[in-house]
């Protein structure tokens, strides 16, 4: 099933990797938590950049077909395990990165786990993809709705909606309102609030 998936997953657009760089400020060497790495996709493309990755996937499969992936990389570590309860040797890393990932995480602890894991200057960055369906599409993700709101409740229906591609805008206001109900109940310290780049949905 993992070489299933790394086959027909879509990749990362450099576009979206560069942005992600510029707007969490990664210094050159940047350490950076990536949450989720599937089968280290985005992380290939991350590492070349010269950051030193721990990557925490919580399926085996997968984990096993990241470091098969990413053998050459020697700035990459692939850590089996659930990010909700991961205790690294040494936090203070630059960045908290999760691409397509972060809704996986409970918000009891996404947030707050993410703050803990970064510097006073450390950024938290998600990225995330909105499906659209064209009016010939394959309409499988809205056939399988109910299955998403199963696993994690009413509000991943908003989520997983699909229809016309929206408009950049409407995705930074989603963005934005997420952010402050989720951090808001959540009552992440201030100090660490600041700290984070929380949940800005990169586009063009």
């Amino acid at each position: 099933m993992a070489e299933l998936y790394d086959r027909v997953r879509p990749g990362y657009p450099m576009d979206v990797l560069a942005d992600l760089a510029e707007l969490a400020e990664l210094p050159p060497r940047a350490r950076i938590v990536e949450i989720g790495c599937g089968t280290g996709q985005a992380t290939g493309p991350l590492a070349q950049r010269g950051y030193t990755i721990t990557c925490l996937e919580l399926g085996e499969q997968l984990a096993a077909l990241a470091r098969h992936n990413l053998a050459g990389l020697p700035n990459v570590e692939v850590v089996t395990g659930n990010f909700e309860t991961w205790q690294p040797a040494h936090a203070e890393y630059d960045a908290v990165v999760a691409f397509g990932s972060f809704h996986w995480i409970s918000p009891e602890h996404r947030y707050r786990k993410a703050a803990e894991l970064v510097g006073a200057s450390g950024k938290l960055a998600v990225v995330s993809m909105v499906h659209v369906l064209p009016d010939d599409g394959d309409p499988f993700f809205r056939d399988v709705v109910d299955d998403y709101v199963s696993v994690l409740g009413e509000d991943a229906r908003e989520m997983v909606t699909i229809g016309r591609p929206p408009h950049p805008q409407a995705i930074a206001d989603l963005s934005d309102r997420v952010i402050s109900e989720e951090v808001g109940e959540r009552r992440v310290r201030p100090r660490r609030r600041e700290a984070l780049l929380l949940g800005r949905r990169l586009h063009r």
